[in-house]
């Protein structure tokens, strides 16, 4: 009777000191500064990681096991193992203080793990790696803490490793994807920009109303280099390999803005442009004496002259005539002059200043 009383104590006693009392731990990650979150246990410490993939909508978990007890070895098991199993594959027992019934227990299994996972004192160990398109998953994680039982039998030391506690721990790992705020910002200035270069009308006419074609260049090209260069900038700072999809993502930025031909958007003429005005010297000249060949014009402005010179007609009777004989040699591109314009120049002048 005292000897089960004393067993029973040291029962309670031993549960006592090496039980873990099961737990829930929430995990939020984000992709904008808190990929990571580490869970700190008093057996082990469990690292939780926000990965990235190439897949829109897609993450990758990553969860490392590390064990912090000096003198206890973890193990997590992949399938249900009944305890002739467990011995034969594993080489374990389990601890005369485990719970539940002698030749009846099963291990708990570890979802998505491949393989068993033992974890020896000290020892870092990635346990479970999966991708996800969820926003909340939830993780169970059964981990058996086994002791080293050094036994001695016929002068011969005999070590065996018994589980004598089982730990679950249940992760709500909640992940919020963010859009790259860079990445937002660089394509929305450049298909802001692509839009307003769009509703541009680049026209070289010299008479288009409106700002100059050379102005107009010159402000576009600038803010199409400027965000080539912070394009440029996030890329080097981010030291993507060419196959990542951040990289993907800002060098089609850049093919965007590489793709902008502002001479193949220029234009000769556009509705825009004022209408040309031709110089005098190019307007068309049609008066009564067009048809007058020029000695005949001459001869007119020769027969004024003469007569105003000797007193015939005065100068008011003639300047009318006399100004549009002479617009019209001058003028009217259609007739040859020949060196008559010379002539008729100076007779021109003679009865001006008269």
């Amino acid at each position: 009777m005292k000897k089960a009383i004393f067993l029973f104590l040291l029962a309670i006693i031993s549960f006592g000191h090496c039980a873990y009392a099961d737990e829930t731990k929430n995990v939020k990650l984000d992709n904008n500064g808190h990929e990571k979150e580490t869970i700190q246990l008093s057996f082990c410490n469990i690292f939780v990681e926000l990965q990235k993939t190439d897949e829109d909508n897609q993450y990758k978990i990553s969860i490392n096991l590390e064990n912090i007890s000096e003198d206890k070895i973890l193990y997590l098991f992949d399938v249900p193992y009944n305890e002739k199993t467990l011995k034969k594959t594993c080489n374990l027992v389990y601890d005369k203080l485990f719970p539940g019934a002698k030749g009846k227990r099963v291990t708990d299994s570890c979802e998505r793990l491949s393989e068993p996972c033992r974890l020896l004192p000290s020892e870092n160990k990635n346990i479970i790696s999966f991708q996800e398109n969820e926003e909340s998953r939830k993780c169970r994680l059964p981990i058996y803490i086994a002791r080293t039982n050094n036994e001695k039998f016929l002068f011969v030391k005999k070590s065996k490793v018994s589980l004598a506690q089982k730990e679950v721990i249940e992760l709500n790992i909640d992940v919020e994807l963010k859009p790259d705020e860079d990445f937002v910002r660089l394509s929305n200035s450049t298909d802001s920009l692509i839009n307003e270069i769009g509703r541009q009308i680049f026209c070289s006419n010299r008479n288009h109303k409106g700002t100059s074609l050379k102005t107009l260049k010159r402000i576009y090209s600038k803010s199409i280099d400027d965000l080539k260069r912070q394009t440029r900038q996030v890329l080097s700072s981010r030291h993507y390999m060419s196959t990542d999809k951040g990289y993907k993502q800002f060098a089609g930025i850049l093919e965007k803005l590489n793709a902008v031909n502002l001479n193949s958007l220029t234009v000769a003429s556009c509705k825009n442009d004022r209408k040309a005005t031709k110089p005098k010297w190019q307007t068309k000249h049609k008066c009564r004496y067009c048809s007058l060949p020029i000695g005949e014009v001459y001869n007119r402005m020769e027969a004024y002259y003469i007569d105003l010179h000797n007193g015939k007609k005065t100068k008011g009777q003639i300047m009318g005539d006399v100004e549009e004989l002479y617009n019209c040699a001058k003028k009217n591109s259609k007739r040859a002059t020949g060196n008559y314009m010379s002539r008729i120049s100076t007779y021109y002048s003679k009865i001006k200043s008269k």
